[in-house]
């Protein structure tokens, strides 16, 4: 009997042009992008050939992409680096505001929903969790009505993973834009990319999707990032040295 799949929503088919174009790295290409002999160089070439895609697909720098192993290190990556940075910059400028809230919505992924419960246990941050209404959605009212002076990152999924519902992400982010909070996304349906546009904008920190959800391979998920705080000391410390390689190509080219 033929199977006849329906869970896009959850993951994807790997496309055979997708299977194409990883083969040569499964080969021949294999070196390591930090060594400096001409195999390394050459995979270098490559990965910053990819990166400057996904850049041009999202609007951004190729500075600002981070390649991550899947799903879940990129909302630890959106999630805890910007709580933390912001947290900390906020009471050094405003000592009157503790600056320890994080908005969400109920139905957020698991690795959003347990970020959000080990910051709240852990490091003393409290969280409002937004409801939705009978169509999955969060309305821009209820979020209007939980900001506070101490918020200092929202974070909404573009598109819920199990129904497939898309949220207001334009009307939520210009709502924190009025306030001047911080906004960070995840896309973690494939029917959010194929409806609407991926940019980044001055209020939307951080973006992140599955390439499972894209029919591509399992186990990556580009987090896509304006802002610094993103990097995470811990998870991160290893990689920075090419963070920083691109971030100083992206500003020689700027400054030409």
């Amino acid at each position: 009997m033929p199977t006849i799949y329906f869970d896009y929503n959850a993951t994807t088919p790997l496309d055979l042009a997708v299977r194409e174009a990883m083969l040569p790295y499964l080969g021949d290409i294999y070196g390591n992008p930090s060594s400096v002999h001409h195999v390394g160089r050459r995979a270098r070439a490559l990965l910053d050939a990819a990166r400057e895609r996904v850049a041009q697909v999202w609007s951004c720098k190729p500075s600002e992409i981070v390649f991550t192993s899947g799903g879940t290190e990129s909302n630890n990556l959106a999630l805890f680096g910007p709580a933390r940075h912001l947290r900390a910059a906020r009471s050094r400028s405003d000592l009157t505001t503790s600056g320890c809230h994080v908005i969400t919505s109920s139905i957020e992924h698991h690795a959003v929903l347990h970020c959000c419960q080990y910051l709240a246990k852990r490091e003393v941050f409290e969280v409002t969790y937004l409801p939705v209404d009978s169509m999955g959605q969060v309305s821009v009212a209820s979020l209007q009505a939980a900001l506070r002076p101490d918020t200092i990152l929202v974070s909404i999924m573009a598109a819920n993973n199990e129904t497939g519902t898309i949220q207001p992400v334009a009307e939520l982010g210009a709502a924190c834009r009025e306030r001047e909070f911080s906004f960070t996304q995840t896309r973690c349906s494939g029917s959010a990319r194929s409806r609407s546009p991926v940019s980044i904008s001055s209020t939307l920190i951080s973006s992140r999707f599955a390439l499972t959800n894209f029919m591509g391979r399992k186990g990556q998920a580009p987090c896509l990032s304006n802002h610094r705080c993103c990097r995470t000391r811990s998870s991160l410390a290893a990689g920075m040295k090419m963070s920083a390689a691109l971030e100083q190509k992206t500003s020689l080219g700027s400054s030409v």
